[in-house]
């Protein structure tokens, strides 16, 4: 209802972690142009109180939380709320599980020869 009315919603009904990505290793495989290629669709996440959603695209890392963020998470930097100010905070790809098995399943099929990627 809340896209039909262009009004967003409340952050206790939807709440919006945002994080850019990065390979925090030094040397590391993900340069920032290989980051930005990565797309990845919704994954669900349970957390204590709630479920949240991760989705990659263009270089970032967005997280949905329903019904709303975690209090203990709410003052993190990342987290969309009204403010004049927004701060995005770096996500090392490598501390992000659910990315790294997606990815380690992608591998798996191209060594089977089930996709090819396409090398830069």
């Amino acid at each position: 209802m809340s896209l039909f009315n262009k009004k967003p919603l409340s952050p206790l009904r939807l709440g919006c972690k945002i994080s850019k990505l990065n390979d925090s290793v030094p040397g590391g495989t993900f340069s920032e142009e290989s980051l930005k290629q990565v797309v990845i669709s919704p994954i669900p996440r349970r957390n204590r109180k709630t479920i949240s959603f991760l989705f990659a695209y263009s270089g970032y890392l967005f997280e949905y939380f329903a019904p709303a963020i975690p209090y203990g998470e709410s003052r993190q930097k990342g987290i969309f709320k009204k403010s004049s100010v927004f701060l995005v905070p770096y996500q090392p790809i490598t501390k992000v599980p659910e990315i790294l098995d997606v990815m380690a399943y992608g591998l798996e099929k191209d060594i089977k020869g089930m996709v090819k990627f396409k090398s830069s």
